[in-house]
């Protein structure tokens, strides 16, 4: 997920300008005083500061959890600097795809990932990531068949993301699919042993296949594993349920819900 960026990601490879030195010290005020750089970011603006301070203020918007109001900086920033053939526009659309997940609106995600992903410049390990994010967006937006061929691609592109195989998992047990969802959970599992999120997902699709048995251990091992996360939270829900139910009530109640915890 690239949501927030490494500020040396946001720094152009050319020797620093004025506007340059101003976005970098405008992306680190947005993580540590949003409402500063919101107004930062505003001020530029007024003083045609060009793309570079709508990026500085969708920044700020997006640090300050206001996605939506961040996404109109981001795709006019991206946009702006796709047109200028920076090097970093790709990841402004990143950025811009997954603040349109967050703030709920996964169509506008497709489509700047879509732009992201279309420049062609990402390694295979970064094209696989932004991959998994346009997969989350197409499911958000019930384009299953689409994000299965994202995932597909993440496979074949990054066979060593544990969460490529992850998602794919939590995907085919949404479809019915328990035997392809089963061998991704294991897969992911072996790349990610210590991953909470891998034990619960394990322990969901043992549920939707009817072995509680196997989802009760898979959920234990998900609160071993990291006791405070929310996955050991879902997995500990998922054990309360679990009690007084017969198998088959048990299988149709976990049918539902995925690697984040639903």
């Amino acid at each position: 997920m690239h949501f927030f960026l490494p500020l040396v990601l946001l720094q152009s490879s050319a020797l620093p300008t004025i506007d340059e030195l101003r976005l970098s010290e405008c992306i680190e005020l947005a993580g540590k005083d949003a409402p500063s750089a919101i107004i930062e970011g505003s001020k530029w603006r007024q003083e045609n500061g060009g793309w570079r301070a709508d990026i500085c203020l969708a920044n700020g918007y997006a640090r300050n959890f206001e996605f939506a109001r961040s996404l109109p900086y981001f795709e006019a920033g991206a946009d702006a600097a796709s047109q200028e053939t920076d090097e970093r526009a790709n990841l402004f659309w990143l950025q811009a795809g997954n603040a349109a997940i967050a703030a709920d609106r996964p169509k506008d995600a497709v489509r700047y990932f879509d732009r992201a992903l279309a420049k062609g410049a990402m390694s295979d390990a970064d094209r696989a990531e932004a991959l998994i994010d346009r997969a989350r967006a197409h499911v958000g937006a019930g384009q299953e068949a689409q994000a299965k061929t994202d995932l597909f691609a993440v496979r074949r592109l990054a066979p060593e993301n544990a969460m490529g195989w992850l998602f794919s998992a939590t995907l085919a047990r949404r479809n019915g699919e328990l035997a392809d969802a089963q061998s991704f959970i294991a897969t992911a599992a072996s790349l990610a042993p210590t991953d909470p999120a891998m034990a619960l997902e394990a322990g969901n699709i043992a549920a939707a296949a009817g072995d509680l048995a196997a989802a009760r251990t898979q959920w234990e091992l998900t609160g071993a594993l990291a006791p405070d996360s929310r996955q050991a939270k879902t997995a500990k829900m998922r054990l309360a349920e679990l009690g007084g139910m017969t198998d088959n009530e048990g299988a149709s109640e976990q049918t539902e819900g995925a690697a984040d915890g639903r």
